[in-house]
C-alpha cells in the first residue's frame, strides 16, 4: 500500500507555488536594474535622471500591483494542495481501516478532521502573507548584512549611486554595475521572526508549505491512531537521507527512517517489547528531527499483526548507492544531494545576475558571467553523471531566463 505523503510528493509539493515566488523575484530584480540604465555618461542630464529617481523611489505601484497578484495566487494554490492531501490521507486511512476490519467511518469523522485541517491552512496562508509583506533585500555593508525592504533598498542603492557619482571620484558605469550587482547578488529575501533572521524567498515559502502539509499529515495520524486504537506508527524512508548525528540523537535521519515505533502518551513503554519510543527517536516535533526543517519524511498510523513493515533491515542498510569519488573527494548520497543543492542555487545567482546585467544593457560583464554561468553547468552535468543523480532543471531555474537567454548567455 503507497503512502500518500511519500518523500517524492513533499520535495515535489511545493514545487508551483516557489515558482510564483521565483518569478515575482526576477520581476523585481529587471524592474529596478532596467530604471538603473541611464544615459551611460557622467553628465548634469544623467544626475538629474537619478535626482528624478530619487523623487519617485517610494513609489512602486507596479511592484505593489504584483505583491497583490502574488498574494492571491498564493493562497489559492495553498488551497489546491491542502485539498489534495487531505484527500490523500482520507484514502490512506479508509483502506487501512477495511484492512483492520472495523467498521469504515462516518462521514462525520471525516468532517471532523476537514475543520480542524482547515486550522492549519489559515496558519499556512497567514505565514504567507505575513512573507509577502516582509520581503526586501538582505545587503552586505562590510563585515555586516543588513536588511531593508525593497523601496527602501531602491532608495538607497539610488543614493549611493548619486553620491559617487556626483563625487567624481568613480566612473558612472562603475557606480551602476556595482547597484545592479548589490541587487542581484542579494536577491529578494524576507526576514523570519523578531531575530531579524532572514532567509532567501523560496527557502522561506518552501519550509512553510512542508510545515503545514507535515502538520496536516500528522493529525491524520493521530487521529487515525485513536480510531483504530492503535499506537504504533511507521516513519516513511527515502535515498540520500541526512546521516549527521547531533546531540539529541535524532540529527542523522537515517537511524530511525524507514521504521516502526511506539508513540506513547506518558512515557511508557512499547507493552509488545519491540518498538523503541516514537518522540525520543525520531525528535518528532523538534526543528531537527522528523517533519522539521527541510524533511522529507513523515510517519503513518499502523496496526501490528494488520500491517507489514515495507522496509526490511536490509534494504534500509542499502537504501542508498555506495560513496564515489569525485575530483580527489569522496561523496556520500546526502553528500552529493547537498553539493547537487549548492550548484543549482550557484547557477540561479549567475542567472539573477545576467537578468540584472542584461537589464542595464552590461555586455561586458553579461559575458564574464555567462561564461562562469556555462562552466557551472556542465559542473552540474558531470557531478550528477558521477554521483549517479538525475538532474534536476527545475531546481536552477529562473524567471525571466527562458531559452533565448540560455541561448544567448551559451555563444558569450
Amino acid at each position: 500500500m503507497r503512502y500518500p505523503m511519500t518523500p517524492e510528493y513533499l520535495q515535489a509539493a511545493p514545487g508551483y507555488l516557489i515558482s510564483l515566488y521565483e518569478d515575482f523575484e526576477a520581476d523585481v530584480l529587471n524592474d529596478l536594474c532596467r530604471r538603473l540604465q541611464l544615459s551611460g555618461t557622467v553628465t548634469e542630464s544623467a544626475l538629474n535622471q537619478i535626482r528624478v529617481l530619487q523623487q519617485q523611489g517610494r513609489s512602486f505601484p507596479y511592484i505593489e500591483k504584483r505583491l497583490r497578484q502574488l498574494t492571491g495566487s498564493s493562497q489559492r494554490e495553498i488551497d489546491r494542495m491542502f485539498d489534495e492531501a487531505i484527500e490523500r490521507n482520507a484514502a490512506y486511512y479508509r483502506e487501512v481501516i477495511d484492512r483492520s476490519v472495523i467498521t469504515a467511518p462516518q462521514s462525520d469523522w471525516e468532517q471532523m478532521l476537514i475543520q480542524q485541517t482547515d486550522a492549519i491552512r489559515r496558519q499556512t496562508q497567514a505565514e504567507f502573507r505575513n512573507l509577502t509583506q516582509s520581503m526586501g533585500f538582505a545587503i552586505r555593508e562590510g563585515s555586516k548584512v543588513k536588511f531593508y525592504g525593497i523601496a527602501e533598498a531602491y532608495q538607497r542603492i539610488l543614493d549611493k549611486a548619486f553620491l559617487k557619482v556626483s563625487s567624481g571620484a568613480f566612473d558612472y558605469n562603475t557606480v551602476i554595475r556595482g547597484a545592479v550587482r548589490e541587487l542581484t547578488d542579494s536577491g529578494v529575501q524576507m526576514v523570519h521572526y523578531a531575530s531579524g533572521w532572514h532567509n532567501r524567498v523560496d527557502v522561506a515559502a518552501r519550509r512553510a508549505v512542508m510545515t503545514g502539509i507535515t502538520q496536516l499529515s500528522g493529525r491524520y495520524t493521530e487521529q487515525s491512531m485513536e480510531f483504530l486504537d492503535t499506537r504504533y506508527v511507521e516513519t516513511t524512508a527515502h535515498s540520500g537521507a541526512r546521516n549527521i548525528q547531533g546531540p539529541n540523537g535524532w540529527e542523522a535521519h537515517t537511524e530511525w527512517q524507514g521504521k516502526w515505533f511506539y508513540w506513547s502518551k506518558n512515557g511508557e513503554r512499547d507493552p509488545l517489547g519491540r518498538y523503541p519510543d516514537f518522540i525520543q527517536k525520531t525528535g518528532y516535533g523538534y526543528g531537527s528531527g522528523l517533519c522539521g526543517w527541510n524533511c522529507r519524511h513523515s510517519f503513518f498510523a499502523v496496526v501490528p499483526g494488520i500491517n507489514e513493515p515495507s522496509y526490511t533491515a536490509g534494504e534500509l542498510k542499502n537504501i542508498d548507492p555506495p560513496p564515489f569519488t569525485y575530483q580527489g573527494r569522496e561523496y556520500d548520497a546526502y553528500a552529493a544531494t547537498q553539493k547537487q543543492r549548492q550548484i543549482e542555487a550557484k547557477m540561479r545567482e549567475l542567472k539573477r545576475r545576467l537578468i540584472g546585467e542584461k537589464a542595464s544593457s552590461d555586455e561586458k560583464y553579461y559575458a564574464a558571467t555567462a561564461t562562469r554561468l556555462n562552466r557551472l553547468s556542465e559542473e552540474y552535468k558531470a557531478f550528477s553523471k558521477a554521483a549517479g543523480l538525475r538532474t534536476q532543471p527545475e531546481r536552477a531555474r529562473v524567471h525571466g531566463f527562458g531559452r533565448s537567454e540560455a541561448a544567448k548567455a551559451r555563444r558569450k
